[in-house]
């Protein structure tokens, strides 16, 4: 199975002036700025720290910061999030925190509706809740089976944050 097919890009309600699609160099809104889009979308507006692809695995601090998403950051990180579209390092964008209909990276060949982990992988999650002590996803799910590797594909983020998972010695 291949990634999917394209996701549609949401409409903004909210606030004015949001474009979804692209980063900026210099800010054009209040790092954490939240935006609502269709299919029940939150963005947050962040500075991102190292390059972010399409569905990457993100790790927001206190500040904003958006890095790509592992088990070691996301320990530490105030909330998940995805980026829709690629960032390069230290410019300003978009990145989902909940909503249907956005684009996840996956390393593993996961059944539809599982639960999502980070991984030792920068920016990719997976379903292993044993290897490298990851972090779980919580009320994050992927929408179909999936191939992995690495590639996007559909998930669904509802109050989506990071718990610890603790495993005995």
């Amino acid at each position: 199975m291949a990634a999917q097919a394209t996701l549609a890009t949401p409409q903004v309600y909210s606030p004015a002036g949001v474009d979804l699609t692209r980063t900026h160099t210099t800010a054009q809104f209040k790092l954490g700025t939240i935006a609502r889009a269709d299919f029940g979308q939150t963005y947050v507006y962040c500075l991102s720290s190292g390059t972010l692809a399409v569905g990457s695995l993100a790790a927001i601090d206190e500040a904003f910061t958006a890095r790509g998403g592992t088990t070691t950051n996301a320990k530490t990180a105030g909330q998940p999030g995805w980026s829709q579209i690629a960032f390069a390092t230290d410019v300003y964008g978009w990145v989902a925190v909940s909503g249907r209909k956005l684009y996840g990276k996956q390393k593993d060949a996961n059944s539809a509706d599982a639960q999502l982990f980070t991984s030792t992988s920068v920016g990719i999650m997976g379903v292993d809740a044993s290897t490298g002590a990851p972090c779980m996803i919580a009320g994050v799910r992927n929408v179909a089976l999936t191939s992995g590797a690495g590639a996007a594909y559909e998930i669904c983020a509802v109050n989506p944050h990071f718990i610890v998972v603790e495993t005995a010695e």
